[in-house]
């Protein structure tokens, strides 16, 4: 069996957060980056996952709070507190090294790196129903100094 590297360009990455184990930003990216899909590839089973590569300036990631009720045909708001912070760190181990052709938790000197992003705005959407509510916007200003 032989890896398969293939490169999807991104912008926006949907987070999974319905499950228990994750209660935050970090751990629903972890959790999404680190877990293997089993996948039909020609005449048999693949596992494909997901690491990041070439990562953009700003990085926009979307949470799932909308889940299918299959006993009702709808969609249903999930109700669930996610924590985050200001900073994000994304650890060499959820990063890939496109020269070395591995993982960045594996290359040598490259252990300790991690991908640092600072927050700049949320949106939120107010309301109990898909098909109701609003979406807010909340943003972070520069911190400036006024002219004396």
């Amino acid at each position: 069996q032989k890896p398969s590297v293939s490169y999807t360009p991104f912008f926006m990455i949907s987070l999974d957060i319905h499950s228990a184990k994750i209660n935050s930003i970090p751990s629903a990216l972890h959790a999404y980056l680190n877990t293997a899909e089993e996948i039909d590839y020609k005449q048999g089973k693949a596992y494909k996952s997901y690491l990041l590569s070439e990562t953009p300036f700003y990085l926009i990631l979307h949470l799932k709070r909308f889940v299918f009720n299959a006993e009702m045909q709808s969609y249903e708001k999930l109700h669930k507190h996610i924590a985050y912070d200001t900073r994000l760190n994304v650890s060499a181990n959820l990063l890939f090294d496109k020269r070395a052709m591995k993982s960045m938790a594996n290359a040598d000197g490259k252990k300790n790196e991690k991908l640092k992003y600072e927050l700049r705005s949320v949106i939120v959407h107010d309301g109990d129903y898909v098909t109701h509510g609003h979406y807010v916007c909340y943003c972070r200003r520069e911190q400036t100094k006024m002219p004396s």
